[in-house]
């Protein structure tokens, strides 16, 4: 703080001031402004005397003691009594600032550790595995040009007959891609319309088929392979006919059912061979002696079985048809 007017008069009259006044003339010295002096007043009463509080242990710059209690009836004891409040507010506005100091730097700690535990106890998100790059169509440019038959550019001189030549061939190749889809189409329809003929045709004969058609369990997936097979009404009958076989069906998948019903349309076949030849033909008594048997041959089908084959197992029945075929059985042929 400036030093103190050393005037009697001045020095009398500040010391009787407010300790704001004081402060507030003082810090008006220390920016070198003018201060108005004061007069003395006698009868200006004498400020109370305000307790000097006790200094806190380190908690401010060191200030150095003064010697005993002021007297606070002397212009000096009124003095050194202001200059030690002014000391005393000193020292508690600076443990202030370090009590502050201390609490900001202790909410930033607080607030460090509990991001902290807020990104340890986050659970990881679960990483998406990637999809699968989609497959590029090709483009109509890159399809056509792929045919073995499209033009190429090399084999022409002008550029335009090149473009007429690319022109002609992609509309004959879209005419043709167009009449293959009709004819497809047309194709599906008429087994469509076969296999509702053929359905039609067993309810005629049966009562009950219609009945057997709905409580025959059929695998959904398989249906539009049904429809397409160009035997597809004989194999639905036979599933009709047939409901452990379908029951079975239902429980592999679609490849190994594919799979089963070739094996249908197989024994379909050779039940419509052997209906196509016919009762077998009873052959004439003959004086012949039988034929020698050689040894570890086979034995031999005999033609006059007039029994059912259709009530025969499936192996059974392969093998008798083959022994009548003559082209597998070259002994068939002779008789």
């Amino acid at each position: 703080m400036a030093e103190l007017d050393t005037t009697p008069v001045a020095e009398s009259a500040e010391a009787e001031l407010p300790l704001s006044a004081f402060v507030k003339r003082g810090n008006a010295r220390d920016a070198g402004q003018d201060v108005p002096e004061l007069a003395a007043t006698a009868d200006d009463p004498e400020p109370e005397p305000v307790p000097e509080p006790e200094p806190e242990p380190d908690a401010a710059p060191k200030i150095a003691a003064s010697t005993g209690e002021p007297d606070k009836r002397t212009r000096e004891g009124k003095r050194r009594s202001i200059q030690a409040e002014i000391d005393a507010e000193t020292k508690r506005k600076y443990a202030a600032k370090q009590e502050a100091d201390a609490e900001e730097t202790r909410l930033a700690a607080l607030r460090a550790e509990r991001a902290q535990l807020a990104t340890q106890a986050r659970p990881a998100a679960p990483v998406a595995p990637a999809a699968p790059p989609a497959a590029a169509t090709p483009s109509a440019y890159a399809r056509y040009s792929a045919m073995p038959d499209a033009p190429k550019i090399e084999n022409y001189k002008t550029i335009e007959e090149y473009q007429f030549d690319v022109s002609e061939f992609v509309a004959d190749k879209r005419f043709e891609e167009r009449m293959a889809a009709t004819q497809q189409q047309r194709q599906i329809a008429g087994q469509q319309q076969k296999f509702t003929t053929r359905v039609q045709a067993e309810i005629a004969k049966d009562a009950t088929f219609a009945d057997k058609l709905n409580a025959t369990p059929v695998d959904t997936r398989i249906i539009p392979y049904l429809h397409s097979h160009a035997q597809g009404d004989e194999i639905m009958v036979y599933l009709v006919n047939n409901p452990q076989v379908a029951q079975r069906l239902t429980t592999l998948n679609p490849i190994e059912q594919v799979g089963e019903i070739g094996g249908i349309v197989a024994e379909l076949k050779l039940r419509a061979d052997a209906a196509s030849r016919g009762p077998a033909r009873a052959s004439s008594m003959s004086n012949a002696k039988p034929p020698i048997k050689p040894l570890g041959s086979a034995p031999a089908v005999s033609d006059d079985d007039d029994g059912n084959d259709e009530d025969l197992p499936l192996s059974q029945f392969v093998r008798k048809g083959n022994a009548k075929d003559p082209h597998i059985n070259p002994r068939a042929a002779r008789r």
